[in-house]
């Protein structure tokens, strides 16, 4: 399986949290199970989480592509799959919201004073960053308040399908481009003119978050002189990279 390098996000970051959190903890009665109560069994359980999610993300963009009939390596001969299509479209919201939610509970474990940040919803997150306690760290909570407007509408959107009994399908434009129409009943209550290109934005702020997020926090357990920190060597799968470049590509398209 050949692996090509790219970019993947909050990949060093959080296994250097729970890699300065496991040199604080006491390992000489270790058992071989985790204590999930501690900070560093808390870093363990979301990072391993978030690697996970963050996998099946890009596996989910590669399905897009797939079922959207684009092929760009020699060996493929895709063809459109108006059965699947809704389905990924709907899955990639829901599993982006669910990786923000699990950095909202990760994120505490960079502060000393840990226990007074929300943990379970990035909502309260962006609230509490923003409104409550803009001085708890005035850096973070400026770029969330300049930056995460696409937050908004990626949670709605999730929302839209969980709770509010929207469904889609999936059309091709005469322009060759694939569309979704989003529905409520038989009312058609928004219309994604370029699936690529929605796709692609999304990812591309969701990839910016994080690299704001990485080099602001990193700069937490930098700041710590005992440890020392690792930025990993990241790879994927080269069928999903082309299909991470693809969208990241057609979202600069006009």
């Amino acid at each position: 399986m050949e692996l090509r390098p790219m970019y993947i996000p909050f990949q060093s970051i959080f296994p250097n949290l729970t890699g300065y959190l496991s040199s604080k903890e006491d390992f000489k009665h270790f058992s071989g199970i985790i204590d999930q109560k501690t900070p560093y069994g808390q870093a363990h359980k979301g990072t391993t989480a978030i690697d996970r999610r963050i996998s099946n993300l890009h596996l989910i963009m590669h399905r897009i592509r797939v079922d959207s009939g684009v092929n760009i390596l020699p060996t493929e001969s895709y063809t459109l799959n108006f059965i699947y299509l809704p389905i990924d479209f709907e899955s990639f919201f829901v599993w982006i919201r669910m990786i923000m939610d699990l950095i909202t509970y990760l994120t505490p474990l960079f502060y000393k004073r840990n226990g007074i940040i929300p943990r379970n919803s990035f909502n309260d997150h962006i609230d509490w960053f923003i409104n409550k306690r803009p001085g708890f760290d005035s850096v973070y909570a400026t770029y969330l308040k300049d930056n995460m407007s696409w937050f908004t509408h990626l949670r709605d959107t999730r929302d839209d399908s969980l709770h509010r009994h929207f469904w889609a399908y999936a059309e091709m434009k005469n322009s060759g481009q694939v569309m979704i129409k989003r529905m409520r009943g038989n009312k058609v209550e928004e219309e994604v003119q370029s699936l690529a290109k929605t796709i692609g934005e999304v990812y591309l702020k969701f990839v910016d978050f994080s690299k704001f997020y990485e080099e602001h926090f990193r700069k937490r357990l930098k700041d710590n002189e005992k440890y020392n920190y690792r930025t990993l060597d990241t790879r994927m799968v080269t069928e999903y990279a082309v299909s991470i470049n693809y969208f990241i590509e057609q979202s600069f398209v006009k």
